[in-house]
């Protein structure tokens, strides 16, 4: 691990070690859900160990052996890690990667400062960047020094476990195929195996039924941005054919112009977007 290098130090404002305190990057894939699996299963098994009823002493023994072998093939079931889908296959053959791993192979190679022009740095902040920035600051040859005031790295994407034992994640864990720098270090830090790869799906809830939430389904091996169009239009619960027809105006410059409309929004408010006469819910998109 990239951080028993001598040459970075990570210090917390911590007294003393705190269990609770994951090792650096573990926290910010967390997304194996491994752990969380044996708690609840545990707490079904709490639920099902209360002293039996009158009606369950009654039963006969035989189908109580077959409730208890049920009961131990669910809490068996519950521990099995969920299989994993497989890795995109073209994220290392896109250009976006290839450049950024390149970049990073300089840091360490041609980059790298002679013994007789080693900085020592001070990074303010253990989040990704913070950690990211010791890392590469190592690679390059200087002694980097991390520091963070909570006692937990990671960040706004920092998780921890609290005193019932169970994970409390801070901010939005996902990594896209196209964040092609995060996806390079990953591999450096040989965790990029943590990673759980889903559907590309969008969940929205439902403003006209509340409590209920629908999706749009992007397919696999549609292209940007056809394949929103495609989960858009496909979408039958939240979007009505009016509702599409009357996205057409705001979706097309997109999908004709490509980034360079996109680029453009970022400079828009809301209520500038909402001047153009575009529908309502491309925004809220």
């Amino acid at each position: 691990m990239w951080n028993a290098n001598p040459r970075l130090r990570l210090r917390l404002s911590l007294p003393r070690r705190d269990p609770r305190v994951r090792t650096p990057f573990n926290n910010l894939v967390n997304i194996d859900g491994a752990a969380l699996a044996p708690t609840s299963a545990l707490r079904q098994l709490n639920m099902g160990s209360a002293p039996p009823t009158r009606a369950m002493s009654s039963a006969p023994p035989l189908r109580g052996a077959m409730a208890r072998l049920l009961c131990i093939a669910a809490f068996a079931a519950a521990l099995q890690p969920q299989p994993r889908a497989p890795e995109p296959p073209r994220i290392e053959k896109t250009a976006n990667y290839k450049a950024a791993a390149e970049a990073s192979a300089r840091l360490a190679g041609e980059l790298k400062s002679p013994p007789a022009s080693r900085k020592t740095v001070a990074v303010v902040g253990g989040g990704l960047s913070g950690l990211a920035c010791g890392k590469y600051l190592s690679d390059a040859g200087h002694e980097a020094t991390v520091y963070e005031a909570r006692d937990v790295l990671g960040g706004k994407v920092s998780a921890w476990r609290d005193d019932d034992g169970d994970w409390i994640e801070t901010g939005l864990h996902v990594f896209f195929g196209a964040y092609p720098n995060v996806l390079n270090l990953f591999k450096e830090l040989d965790i990029r195996d943590r990673l759980q790869w889903k559907a590309h799906r969008m969940s929205f809830a439902m403003r006209e039924r509340p409590g209920e939430f629908t999706s749009f389904e992007f397919p696999e091996g549609v292209p940007a941005p056809l394949n929103m169009a495609a989960a858009i239009l496909t979408n039958t619960e939240m979007l009505s054919l009016v509702d599409k027809i009357r996205m057409v105006p705001g979706l097309l410059p997109m999908l004709l112009e490509g980034q360079s409309f996109i680029d453009e929004q970022d400079e828009l408010s809301v209520l500038q977007r909402r001047a153009t006469g575009v529908f309502f819910r491309v925004n809220f998109a």
